[in-house]
C-alpha cells in the first residue's frame, strides 16, 4: 500500500493511505469498489503510481493510462518548474513510486538532484522529451536593434519553415515536421539513471507547447506505461492513437490561424512560444527569456518599446500563472492590452476545479493567438 501526495499551498501533506486492501469485505468497499460491484465486475484495477512535473505530461499520462494510472503533479500551482526545489520528504515519496515522468531539456531545475537521489531506487525515471529536437535559444533570440526592425519571413508551407534574416536561422529535417514519427525506444528512454539523466538544457525547454512535438512526448509516455503494465499494451496504444489524432487536429487549427494572420510579430511576456513561432511562421518578441527570471536590460527595454510603437502593437500576451512586472511596465509604456495564454506547465486552482484538459486549453490559446496576430 503506497502513500499519496497532496499539494496544499506551497507545502506538502501526506495522506496515510491511498490503496485499497486486497482483503476488504463488501462493507468496506470504497466508492470505486461499490461501482465495480454494482456493475458485476469484482476485479479491481491496481493502478501504477506516477509522479510528474508539468501539466501537459500529467494530462497525457491520464489520457493514455486512464484507470491504470494514479498520477500526481509535484509542483504546486503557480510555481515555476525552472526554479522549484522539492523538499527531501518529497524525494522520499518519489522513491516509493512506480515512475517519475519529467519533461527534461532544462525545464525542471531540480532534475540533476532528483536523479542523484533516486538513481539507486526502483523507480522508472522517464524523460518524456527523449528523442525530441530542441530549438536553440541563440538561433531564435530577438535582437532589438534601433536601426533595424524589419523581419523577412519566407514560408514554403506552414509545417516546414525557413527564416532568412539576421535573427532567425532554422534548419529542420522532414522527419521532425512529419506527423508520422519513427522512434527508437530502449531502456535508457525510461531508466535515466546516472549521467543519462543529467539534463542541462539544449535549448527552449517548452516542447510541450508544440502539438507535433507533443506527439513524441505522448508516445514516450505510452512506451513507459507499456513497460510498467505490459498486459495493457493494446489499451495504451489505442489511447495514444486517439491522443495523437487530437494533437494533429490542434496543429491543423494553428495552421489555419497562421494563414489568416495579418501581422507576424507576437509580443509575449515570456519566451515560451518559440515552437509556435517556428512551426507556424510568425515572430515571437518576448520581454523575458525562456525563464521569466531572465529579464531584459534597459537598452533592450527601450528597443522593445521602439519596435512595439513602430509595429503598432495592440496586445502583449501574458501567462496566467506568472507575474512579470517588467512586461507590465511595457504594457503601460506602449498603451497595449493584456491577453493570456495557458502555457501547459501548470493549471490555476480554478482550472483544476473545472477539470480542464490540454486540448481544451490549447483551443483557447489558438483563439487568443488569432486575436493577437490581427
Amino acid at each position: 500500500m503506497k502513500a499519496c501526495l497532496m499539494l496544499s499551498g506551497a507545502g506538502l501533506l501526506l495522506l496515510s493511505a491511498c490503496g485499497t486492501s486486497e482483503n476488504n469485505d463488501t462493507n468496506e468497499l470504497d466508492e470505486k469498489g461499490e461501482e465495480q460491484a454494482q456493475s458485476g465486475n469484482s476485479e479491481e484495477v491496481e493502478p501504477v503510481e506516477i509522479y510528474t512535473t508539468i501539466f501537459a505530461l500529467e494530462d497525457f499520462i491520464n489520457k493514455i493510462g486512464q484507470e491504470h494510472v494514479d498520477v500526481e503533479n509535484i509542483i504546486p500551482p503557480g510555481v515555476d518548474a525552472h526554479t522549484y526545489e522539492p523538499p527531501m520528504r518529497l524525494m522520499t515519496r518519489l522513491a516509493e513510486a512506480d515512475a517519475f515522468v519529467y519533461s527534461g531539456g532544462g525545464m525542471e531545475g531540480f532534475i540533476d538532484t532528483a536523479v542523484n537521489v533516486l538513481e539507486e531506487e526502483d523507480v522508472n525515471m522517464v524523460k518524456a522529451s527523449q528523442g525530441i529536437e530542441f530549438i536553440d535559444e541563440t538561433s531564435h533570440s530577438h535582437a532589438h536593434e534601433d536601426e533595424e526592425h524589419h523581419h523577412d519571413h519566407s514560408h514554403d508551407d506552414n509545417r516546414d519553415h525557413s527564416h532568412d534574416d539576421n535573427d532567425h536561422n532554422h534548419s529542420h529535417n522532414d522527419e521532425e515536421n512529419d506527423h508520422d514519427h519513427a522512434h527508437d525506444h530502449d531502456d535508457n528512454n525510461h531508466h535515466s539513471h546516472g549521467e543519462e539523466g543529467h539534463d542541462h538544457g539544449p535549448g527552449d525547454p517548452h516542447v510541450f507547447i508544440d502539438p507535433i512535438r507533443s506527439i513524441q512526448l505522448a508516445e514516450n509516455i505510452s512506451e513507459a506505461l507499456i513497460e510498467l503494465k505490459p498486459e495493457e499494451e493494446d489499451f495504451f496504444r489505442e489511447n495514444f492513437a486517439d491522443l495523437k489524432e487530437d494533437l494533429e487536429r490542434l496543429d491543423e487549427k494553428f495552421q489555419e490561424v497562421a494563414v489568416k494572420a495579418e501581422r507576424k510579430e507576437l509580443f509575449t511576456a515570456h519566451a515560451g512560444y518559440t515552437y509556435w513561432a517556428d512551426r507556424y511562421g510568425f515572430e515571437q518578441v518576448p520581454v523575458t527569456g525562456f525563464s521569466p527570471l531572465n529579464e531584459p536590460s534597459q537598452r533592450e527595454i527601450q528597443d522593445l518599446i521602439a519596435l512595439a510603437t513602430e509595429k503598432d502593437i495592440e496586445y502583449i500576451v501574458f501567462e496566467r500563472n506568472y507575474s512579470i512586472p517588467v512586461a507590465d511596465m511595457l504594457i503601460d509604456e506602449i498603451g497595449a492590452e493584456k491577453l493570456y495564454f495557458d502555457n501547459m506547465e501548470s493549471l490555476t486552482e480554478d482550472q483544476r476545479k473545472e477539470d480542464q484538459n490540454y486540448v481544451e486549453l490549447m483551443e483557447q490559446n489558438i483563439e487568443t493567438l488569432e486575436k493577437a496576430l490581427k
